[in-house]
């Protein structure tokens, strides 16, 4: 999950210029200047002030929805995985976790992984657990 400090950070800068706006605003129009001929000005204030509010809560609500579902597996499983498979065309994924001792759902997490950064280009046959090094008919 990403740190969420600079945005909020933003967002209470933003609503900082908003009240110190509109504040000036208040004293200007109780001290008797004309509402109309102070907006020009005001607006110069709320403008960036709404744009930070704006873009402050965007990612402030956006760092909760990145994906953050595929747990880092380190390199060096995922290396030794590429190593056994070109070692064997077809393994188990319970193969693979003994021979690296790490739990299956390691395995399939490196997986996911290496498939998301276009790594591996074998086959998988998640019903079957198994891995295949190369595209087989049957499964594609």
């Amino acid at each position: 999950m990403l740190n969420r400090s600079p945005y909020a950070i933003i967002i209470g800068v933003g609503f900082s210029i908003a009240v110190v706006v509109g504040l000036w605003l208040a004293l200007q129009v109780s001290a008797g200047n004309n509402l109309l001929d102070l907006i020009g000005i005001a607006l110069l204030g709320f403008v960036p002030s709404a744009l930070l509010v704006g873009f402050g809560a965007y990612k402030y609500i956006q760092a909760d929805q990145e994906p953050d579902d595929i747990p880092d597996v380190d390199v060096w499983h995922q290396r030794e995985l590429i190593d056994l498979l070109h070692q064997h065309s077809a393994i188990s994924i319970s193969d693979v976790a003994k021979k690296l001792d790490i739990s299956e759902q390691d395995v399939k997490d490196a997986i996911r992984q290496l498939l998301e950064l276009g790594i591996f280009t074998g086959d998988i046959d998640w019903d079957n657990d198994m891995l295949y090094s190369q595209k087989t008919n049957k499964l594609s």
